[in-house]
């Protein structure tokens, strides 16, 4: 069966409303992520690639994670069945950073959800933090957008209401889900979600052609456990410095040994001809902090206390001061280090990628 498809790309994330045969309601996982494949073939054909990336995106997290949850929904006040999947992209910069401290970006959570009984009929909760859903606004940005299609032509986005979610990271995805890319890597982990949102659809403010929708509608899900996976993505840039570097600007440079412990070696270096004079607040001169998705697990200066002395040290030109410190590992796998001066006004941050097996 044949149907016309349109697109509703909002920050750049798209919602859309495509037609596929029905299911059951007791779906196969596989044949499920065929079936949005070729959702996205046919949106591809409609209106590009850039408009399929949602159904892409969803067949290749159903493949990964091989399972989704049946959820219940309000829907105009009444209860129904339909399937849902979490995912959520963390993504990881790490380098050599003279001016300020690598950090993650932080994590887009989805709640992909699809009525069993028509796969036409569709929502996507995007979820950047707690809080609102809603449309932004000059000079705010609410923090969920959440799009329903009613699989008839019809297109509504939520206009008011709240959401909340957390995770909780598990094993590797059962599939080789490593990518590997020039300075990009990436890793697949099981998650367990939690979402609870609700909200008031509306019409969209904006014209949409053919866009059938009329009214509003009220759409709630109670807090709910829904499976899904994590993509933990890192891009390593190799030395990163700007160009036309300040004259006096410091440079960090961090690396790890893995052998039953962690050794950390973390490099601060004057490139240019002038010496460097910093003033430390303390007796504490760099701190060092490992990272495993968005979770913290380790902090040099966590269990330390330092002398409320204030001291100065001077880089001559060219010079490298280096502090080493290790760590007994607590956490396995793919992790980020990250090291910077502190209680000063440089910072001379760096990040590195290691693995703990």
């Amino acid at each position: 069966m044949r149907c016309p498809v349109r697109a509703l790309a909002v920050l750049g994330v798209a919602a859309l409303i495509a037609c596929e045969e029905s299911t059951s309601p007791r779906e196969d996982v596989m044949a499920t992520a065929d079936a949005f494949t070729r959702i996205g073939d046919s949106v591809t054909i409609a209106d590009g690639s850039s408009a399929a990336v949602a159904y892409y995106g969803l067949a290749d997290a159903l493949r990964r994670a091989r399972t989704f949850t049946p959820v219940t929904l309000t829907f105009d006040g009444r209860s129904e069945h339909w399937m849902a999947l979490g995912t959520e992209t963390v993504l990881y910069v790490a380098g050599n950073f003279s001016l300020a401290l690598a950090r993650p970006i932080p994590p887009p959570r989805s709640l992909l959800l699809w009525d069993p009984l028509s796969r036409r009929r569709v929502a996507q909760l995007v979820a950047l933090g707690d809080g609102d859903v809603g449309l932004p606004q000059p000079g705010a940005q609410p923090s969920s957008l959440l799009t329903y299609s009613d699989g008839k032509g019809g297109m509504w986005v939520g206009t008011g209401g709240s959401q909340s979610s957390s995770v909780e990271i598990g094993d590797h995805c059962p599939t080789d889900s490593r990518l590997a890319l020039p300075g990009l890597f990436s890793n697949c982990n099981l998650a367990q979600f939690q979402f609870q949102f609700q909200t008031t659809l509306d019409v969209p403010p904006f014209a949409l052609p053919r866009n059938t929708a009329q009214g509003t509608h009220t759409m709630a899900m109670s807090k709910t456990t829904v499976a899904g996976v994590s993509i933990s993505s890192r891009l390593m840039i190799e030395n990163p410095l700007p160009p036309g570097l300040p004259p006096g600007t410091l440079v960090g440079r961090v690396s790890a040994a893995v052998a039953d412990s962690v050794t950390f070696t973390y490099e601060v270096g004057n490139p240019s001809n002038v010496p460097v004079q910093l003033t430390f607040s303390d007796a504490q001169r760099f701190d060092i902090a490992v990272v495993s998705g968005t979770r913290n697990v380790w902090q040099w200066s966590a269990d330390k206390a330092f002398a409320q002395i204030i001291g100065t040290h001077t880089w001559a030109p060219g010079e490298t001061v280096t502090f080493t410190e290790k760590w007994l590992p607590t956490a396995a796998g793919p992790l980020i280090v990250t090291a910077w001066l502190v209680r000063t006004s440089e910072r001379a941050g760096a990040s590195a990628v290691f693995t703990v097996k």
